[in-house]
């Protein structure tokens, strides 16, 4: 876990804010439901199979953090795993075989 929120660290911290207006502006709601879809969705057009900073490559910074969020949910219900070969080395985000049998 401890590697995984150091990744996003790294992931977000490339990501710059954008500076707000001094008009108002409303807050865009994300919902952790809508973002595990669309990362299940990356995984179905991926093979299954996916970088992680690919799951983050766009979006504000509330939107991504809502993402990691449902990264997070899908792992815990264990709809997907998180592998890493070896220290350092890229991590994957991959649809957890037992959960693919479960649909078929």
């Amino acid at each position: 876990l401890d590697q995984l929120v150091e990744a996003f660290r790294t992931v977000i911290s490339v990501k710059e804010e954008l500076t707000i207006p001094k008009a108002l502006v409303e807050p865009e709601a994300y919902n952790i439901k809508d973002k595990m879809a669309d990362i299940i969705s990356l995984l179905d057009r991926s093979r299954g199979t996916l970088l992680f900073s690919e799951a983050f490559q766009f979006g504000t910074r509330g939107e991504l953090v809502v993402t990691f969020l449902a990264l997070l949910e899908l792992i815990k219900l264990r709809t997907v795993t998180i592998r890493q070969q070896r220290i350092f080395a890229d991590i994957y985000i991959c649809v957890r075989e037992e959960a693919t049998k479960a649909d078929a």
